[in-house]
């Protein structure tokens, strides 16, 4: 099932099309956007944000779809598409109820050391 949405970036409103995961679909996208987002935090840069941003990128291309006005397309900057990209992702999260999930990934992660790699 996919819900639309509708969120404007400045004044350019931006359609959003976003795919509502079955229940074992969220349970390990949330186990694997929170193992890859607290190896960033602790790695400081380098590999656990590539695969952080790389992890990020798969959802959006396979579970999200934008719809922008062609007019607009050109004068649209990077700035702008950054902002885009990050209410996206809130949406994806929002829309499959991920924040739950993740925080406790998150914490049990941060109890056991944050050493062991969820399997995907």
């Amino acid at each position: 099932m996919w819900v639309e949405s509708v969120v404007h970036v400045g004044a350019q409103p931006v359609g959003l099309s976003v795919e509502r995961l079955d229940a074992q679909e969220r349970e390990r996208t949330a186990a694997v956007l929170a193992w890859l987002t607290l190896d960033a935090i602790r790695g400081g840069g380098g590999n656990g944000n590539t695969a952080w941003h790389e992890f990020v990128s798969d959802i959006l291309r396979e579970h999200v779809t934008f719809a922008v006005a062609d007019e607009c397309l050109e004068d649209l900057g990077s700035t702008w598409w950054n902002e885009v990209v990050s209410r996206a992702l809130l949406q994806f999260v929002h829309q499959n109820e991920l924040a739950p999930s993740v925080n406790r990934h998150l914490q049990i992660m941060k109890d056991l050391g944050g050493s062991d790699r969820p399997e995907s």
